[in-house]
């Protein structure tokens, strides 16, 4: 379901590739957006449940952070909804050690060093 092969951007450090328009792709959009906004869902601890689905929520738009943790860029989210998703990581995975970072005026995850080996396994395989 792919319009490009992946490509490898050595500037950004980062892997691309183009998705096709598909209903199962729509679907998931009215889920996460409400009035064109980007939301975290209700249902999202049982969306966000597996290590693939922490993996590929990674593989969107996050990185390796400062000080050997990793970075989850989570600034269309609210305060609120970035402390939910904390709870998740912590209730679903058993990250102990996430922080809220504030992004200018938006917010963003921290997984922490104490958590990232953690995570890192989880998501490697």
């Amino acid at each position: 379901m792919s319009l490009s092969n992946p490509h490898f951007n050595k500037t950004t450090k980062s892997w691309r590739l183009r998705t096709i328009s598909h209903p199962e792709f729509t679907e998931l959009y009215f889920l996460f957006y409400e009035n064109k906004r980007k939301v975290v869902p209700k249902s999202i601890k049982q969306i966000l449940k597996s290590p693939l689905s922490l993996a590929i929520w990674f593989m969107d738009d996050e990185t390796k952070g400062p000080q050997k943790g990793y970075t989850l860029n989570n600034q269309n989210f609210t305060l609120e909804e970035n402390k939910f998703l904390v709870e998740i990581l912590k209730c679903n995975f058993g990250l102990e050690f996430v922080s809220i970072h504030r992004d200018k005026k938006y917010y963003r995850l921290y997984i922490k060093r104490k958590s990232a080996n953690k995570f890192a396994d989880l998501i490697r395989p």
